[in-house]
């Protein structure tokens, strides 16, 4: 078992440290396929995987069928490696028994898979400063869906949960580590001037501490109200740069999208929502969505819309009792990287966007989903 688990996990690893390689979707292939051949073939079977199954298989289906095939491989993927991921995150749980290499294993996951935009993000400051206003890394069109700001938010949301490490007790060496991947996601964010980054930063931020003071209400707001007065006296003093807020303030003017239409994306989604119903076997939009399930149906319809809607309110119950859990660092690690990347996915396009993005959720819910069990029998 040790010699499938270290051929998996160096698949894993070459998987993500590629993740912005053209090339990547054959890794991602192999590591799925790897899965259903290494990974004892009837655990891991919960509920949960037979609802993502069902939905992959209609998704794929109305993908062949609605013209949408693009690529044999990508439609593949579509396939076999949302299950196949969920069911390798279920056994890696089970099978490291201690908190710490869990911790380092998620903890490097995500540094392997921003690797890439991390350093593309600091050779474009390097040459445009630090705000990037075309919003699209060295130099490539806004336009090219594999480079677009959006993309690079929404891979963001994973450092972001970082702060789960970050905020954690007695993890020594581990928080700084943490630190650098929370604070080079920001300054990716902040760069390519994504506002949706920052909200996502501040709500992670805000459920994580709850958690970590078990939602002692008091000190919450006490905690609040001084990173209040530390963020109004950054503001004040000048610090920061000027250029950065004219930025910002011209995306917020900008017409139609404003805070409040979510950046433009309001419109997107009860577009979406009308043609749900008009169009129950997916329809043509060149926009996406700005949401995962929306922009799934859009493909998929109805087939695919219902068993990856029933797949979250399974795994949302799940996520409810490991928030009731007694603390422990793994768990507040988990809780703030389920609500970094599932708040991006309801304000971003996710397997159109960034297949490796999904797969990397389907590893953390099954990460969850695992720990949840074991700690249930504890408990």
């Amino acid at each position: 078992m040790k010699f499938r688990k270290l051929i998996l996990l160096v698949l894993l690893f070459a998987v993500l440290l590629t993740s912005l390689f053209p090339q990547n979707i054959y890794l991602l292939i192999l590591l799925s396929m790897s899965g259903f051949l290494l990974l004892p073939l009837k655990k891991y079977w919960d509920q949960i995987a037979i609802a993502i199954i069902l939905f992959s298989l209609f998704y794929t289906i109305m993908v062949v069928l609605g013209g949408e095939f693009k690529s044999g491989f990508m439609t593949l993927s579509y396939l076999i490696t949302p299950v196949s991921l969920y069911r390798y995150g279920r056994f890696m749980m089970d099978e490291d028994v201690e908190e710490k290499p869990r911790i380092r294993l998620i903890m490097f996951m995500a540094f392997a898979y921003l690797l890439n935009v991390f350093v593309l993000t600091i050779v474009d400051m390097s040459i445009v400063g630090i705000v990037n206003e075309d919003r699209a890394l060295l130099g490539h069109s806004a336009d090219d869906d594999a480079l677009a700001a959006t993309l690079y938010g929404l891979m963001s949301s994973v450092g972001v949960g970082m702060l789960g490490v970050l905020l954690a007790r007695k993890v020594g060496v581990q928080r700084i580590f943490s630190l650098v991947v929370v604070v080079m996601s920001l300054l990716v964010v902040v760069h390519l001037i994504n506002r949706t980054g920052l909200v996502v930063a501040v709500v992670c931020l805000f459920f994580t501490i709850l958690y970590r003071e078990n939602f002692k209400v008091f000190k919450i707001l006490l905690l609040a109200g001084v990173l209040a007065l530390v963020g109004f006296a950054v503001f004040a003093s000048g610090l920061i740069d000027p250029e950065l807020l004219e930025a910002y303030q011209k995306r917020e003017a900008a017409r139609g999208m404003g805070l409040s239409t979510a950046g433009g994306r309001t419109d997107l989604w009860f577009e979406a929502l009308g043609e749900l119903f008009v169009s129950p076997l997916g329809w043509k939009q060149h926009s996406y969505a700005h949401n995962m399930w929306l922009d799934l149906a859009k493909i998929g319809g109805w087939f695919a819309f219902v068993p990856f809607t029933v797949a979250p309110f399974m795994y949302f119950k799940r996520l409810w009792k490991l928030v009731r859990m007694p603390y422990s660092n793994i768990a507040l690690l988990l809780i703030s990287m389920n609500v970094a990347m599932l708040l991006a996915s309801f304000v971003e396009p996710v397997i159109e966007g960034s297949m490796l993005f999904f797969a990397f959720l389907m590893f953390l819910w099954g990460m969850t989903v695992s720990f949840v069990n074991k700690s249930r029998l504890k408990f």
